[in-house]
């Protein structure tokens, strides 16, 4: 089942308009709602409900926030978008009718993409690019601004996007129109549930949240798709949802991937987890294939992942159609909802909020995350205490300085001025894991990241920073949720798997192709990069021992994305 659609609004005979083109050129689209002044079509398997009256339809699925019923039909009337995030929760897109225009509502999980442009005098929002086409195509202009920000910001994805004129709904933001006005709001913030007030104090109580939100929606997120395939690296993420999946009797295989350097090699750890909960395991090998770092790739909303990523996305894609997979699952998101941070934030917020003998305690946890000393963990504290907090750091490296941009917003970075520092910078973090979601396309298998819904993040949010690194382990109150329901191997791993060596080889075998890519290219003839900087990094002869090269691979997708421009 995909989660692709298409919707548009404003004056009724605009609307007739689209209706006739949507019916002539797409067969892959259905109408699920028509008013005078509203349109919603979905793809054929798409899941929708709709209200008893007519005015709104939800793209995706729905759940009672009390009760975790499904629902099947929406509240007849609706209430205002920010009571609707407190009464339901789920994967879903919502598009409403109201007396002096409309309003979508993209639920916080993000689990619907959707994206805005005005045409005429119609608002029309899809869930990608070719959609959008569908109902306004035509020639697209790259927004320079946005690729600017793109560039300085890495990894902040925000309602920008690479197309003048398309906007994302972001998750848990509410776009209202009343007439040609058309506003965005906060319906759901990360920082209603993250303030000091709502923190949940013990250890205990936090796993227990933690637990019972992740064992609440794993499950009924995945309970009505065919041939559900958990993307299983052996990690703690991962696991996760393997545990909940089989704690709730939900049938799935897994797949792992494994690379010919042993840092990429996790087939043991995703087999003591697939044998734990009695599941079929495939594993899939790292490919001989060249990397492609030139190929120039369909028009889409922004750069793609550099090419290292597409060629991990290619293998898993063909097997997930080789094997006809239903849904694609997996646990993106845990390193960020689980506050997996690397730096000394934890031991400054235990200091602040609970006092000396906390700080302390955070101190020497801290200490034994790193494998380090309380005195260097200390120094650390002390450092990043003198250093004002960023909203979003920025890279300006290998950039020209016309290429440097101003921050885009994002409302999810608003922050109250109470903000302990390592609580903004786990919501921080779960902002940036954004940037490695992708958007649906025709013909792929869809997929879900279920702990970033939006029990888990609120659960998750309620967790003070210090407790994540109780008795020195990283994500220690996820660790302790599921004790009992994974592999002692698994919870008590240190380490954790990396592409490093795969990503460095394919970097060094296409090192002549990037020279020509990026210093006769489209950002070098713009003054966007530092071309004197660029090519005296490729000129190293050595591997890489820092992640410069992951920067290059990034500018080459930038490259590469601009090049699709010309047609």
């Amino acid at each position: 089942m995909p989660l692709r659609f298409l919707a548009a609004a404003g004056p009724q005979e605009d609307l007739a308009e689209i209706s006739r083109g949507v019916a002539e050129t797409s067969s892959s689209l259905v109408p699920v709602l028509h008013r005078p002044g509203l349109a919603v079509w979905v793809s054929p398997q798409t899941p929708w409900l709709a209200s008893d009256d007519g005015s709104a339809v939800a793209i995706g699925t729905l759940f009672e926030s009390e009760r975790g019923v499904r629902l099947q039909r929406l509240p007849s009337p609706l209430p205002s978008p920010g009571c609707f995030t407190r009464r339901a929760w789920g994967c879903y897109l919502l598009v409403v009718e109201a007396p002096d225009g409309h309003w979508v509502l993209r639920d916080p999980s993000g689990g619907v993409t959707c994206y805005h442009r005005r045409h005429r005098s119609l608002s029309l929002y899809a869930s990608d690019l070719a959609i959008l086409n569908l109902a306004c195509s035509g020639p697209e202009e790259p927004d320079q601004g946005y690729l600017r920000q793109w560039l300085t910001y890495p990894q902040l994805r925000a309602a920008p996007t690479g197309i003048v004129g398309v906007r994302e709904v972001l998750p848990g933001e509410a776009l209202v129109a009343r007439g040609a006005e058309l506003t965005a709001s906060a319906a759901w913030t990360p920082w209603d549930h993250a303030r000091p007030d709502r923190a949940i104090a013990s250890f205990e109580d936090a796993a227990a949240h933690v637990r019972e939100a992740v064992l609440h929606a794993v499950p009924r997120l995945a309970a009505d798709w065919n041939d559900v395939v958990v993307q299983l690296s052996g990690g703690l993420d991962s696991s996760i949802i393997c545990a909940a999946l089989a704690a709730a009797d939900c049938p799935f295989r897994a797949v792992t991937f494994a690379t010919f350097a042993p840092d990429g090699d996790e087939r043991i750890h995703a087999r003591a987890v697939a044998d734990h909960c009695g599941v079929e395991l495939a594993v899939l090998a790292e490919d001989t294939q060249p990397m492609d770092f030139a190929t120039v790739p369909s028009l889409a909303l922004r750069p793609p992942p550099n090419a290292l990523m597409r060629a991990l996305h290619r293998i898993l894609a063909n097997h997930f159609a080789v094997t006809e997979a239903g849904l694609a699952i997996d646990g993106t998101g845990g390193d960020n909802v689980f506050c997996s941070l690397s730096n000394a934030s934890p031991a400054l917020d235990a200091l602040a909020r609970q006092g000396p003998r906390a700080g302390l305690a955070a101190i020497q946890d801290l200490a034994r995350v790193h494998g380090t000393t309380a005195w260097a963990a200390s120094r650390a504290a002390w450092r990043r205490h003198r250093r004002p907090r960023e909203r979003w750091p920025a890279d300006l490296s290998f950039l020209a300085p016309d290429a440097i941009a101003e921050m885009p917003a994002h409302f999810w970075l608003d922050a109250p001025s109470d903000a302990a520092r390592g609580t903004y910078e786990h919501v921080r973090s779960i902002v940036g894991i954004r940037h490695f979601l992708r958007d649906p396309a025709p013909g792929e298998t869809p997929a879900l990241h279920p702990l970033l819904s939006q029990p888990v993040l609120e659960a998750c949010l309620r967790v003070p920073s210090w407790l994540w690194i109780r008795d020195g382990r990283d994500r220690a109150v996820a660790r302790a949720a599921f004790g009992d329901l994974l592999p002692r191997a698994i919870l008590m791993r240190r380490s954790k798997g990396a592409l490093q060596s795969m990503f460095v080889s394919g970097y060094m075998a296409g090192r002549a192709v990037l020279e020509g890519l990026l210093l006769e290219g489209r950002l070098a003839q713009a003054e966007m990069i530092d071309r004197e900087a660029v090519h005296a990094y490729l000129q190293r002869s050595s591997q890489p021992g820092d992640f410069g090269y992951i920067r290059l691979l990034e500018l080459a997708s930038a490259e590469t994305w601009l090049r699709s421009f010309d047609g």
